[in-house]
């Protein structure tokens, strides 16, 4: 049996290493960092509101191939459903992100579960039915609302309730 020498073998590992980090994720979109340093945290389940438009199917990939969100888009028309469930399956992230058309009031998400809740066009939202106050009973406590108007960012954290513990 031949013996391989070590040194080619750490030269090959750290080749592969260089290789696969310069490689890796690309930077996210602005507006993804926007609204990831509105969140505060780099990781959750994600509800967006109005996933259409390539601002909020970008904004729906970086956060789904970061592998650390679960990201659920909402959409209140067929044509928007189609186009973003191709967005998201030409982009392999099928698991991370998933696209449903359904009603905005009530929200499809039980009492205190959503980490956050990106609304991408707020004019949109609402005349879909969509309701801050909804919003904030399927948000968890100190999970955020990011609204998205123009290229701004306005967030507002669910306090945590009186009595509950922090842990």
């Amino acid at each position: 049996m031949r013996r391989r020498n070590p040194c080619i073998l750490s030269c090959v590992a750290l080749l592969t290493c260089a290789v696969i980090n310069l490689t890796g994720a690309a930077e996210p979109d602005p507006l993804t960092k926007k609204v990831l340093d509105a969140y505060g945290k780099d990781h959750g389940l994600c509800a967006i509101i109005g996933l259409k438009g390539p601002k909020a199917l970008q904004l729906a990939k970086d956060l789904a191939s970061s592998g650390k969100f679960l990201v659920h888009g909402v959409v209140s028309d067929e044509n928007d459903l189609k186009i973003a469930r191709k967005a998201i399956k030409d982009a392999k992230l099928d698991g991370f992100c998933a696209v449903e058309k359904l009603n905005l009031n009530p929200l499809p998400y039980r009492d205190n579960l959503v980490n956050l809740i990106v609304v991408a066009d707020p004019t949109a939202a609402k005349s879909s039915g969509f309701k801050q106050d909804e919003a904030m009973r399927a948000l968890a406590p100190m999970g955020k609302l990011c609204v998205i108007s123009g290229s701004n960012v306005t967030a507002t954290e669910k306090p945590v309730p009186p009595g509950m513990d922090q842990w």
